[in-house]
């Protein structure tokens, strides 16, 4: 009885190691995006760069749909897709973005198009950068 007990004992604790050592991934991507309906100003700087192409680059990519992607109206995959499109094209910001989004079997397609860009040179902002501020959303 006491060998059963031990046998058991140590099945159970063995199958609790091998559950507590399964490993997980999780994996992150950034990207900084301007979004026109929120303001933060914490030192003004003015970025300039320069456009690689003067064509609209398209990039297709795909992600998997939820529910929360629906209720955000694709805001995560917008960013998502500017992240994974600049990686992909090797360059820092794509300007004047739109998106094409199709939500179907389980997946969201979205194809996106700029302009490509890198940075240049990012310096603090000067009085001579005033007329910038008649862009800005205040609301």
């Amino acid at each position: 009885m006491r060998a059963k007990c031990l046998k058991v004992l140590l099945l159970a604790s063995i199958a609790v190691f091998t559950v507590s050592c399964e490993s997980s991934s999780f994996s992150s991507k950034t990207y900084r995006t301007i979004e026109t309906n929120r303001t933060i100003v914490s030192e003004p700087l003015v970025v300039e760069y320069d456009t690689i192409f003067n064509e609209r680059i398209y990039d297709t990519l795909i992600y998997k749909s939820t529910e929360s992607s629906r209720s955000n109206n694709y805001l995560y995959e917008k960013r998502l897709a500017v992240a994974d499109c600049c990686k992909n094209n090797n360059f820092d910001i794509l300007v004047n973005v739109s998106y094409d989004i199709k939500d179907e079997d389980g997946k969201i397609r979205v194809i996106i198009s700029g302009l490509p860009a890198r940075y240049k040179r990012i310096r603090p902002a000067t009085k001579d950068d005033l007329w910038i501020l008649q862009f800005i959303n205040n609301e």
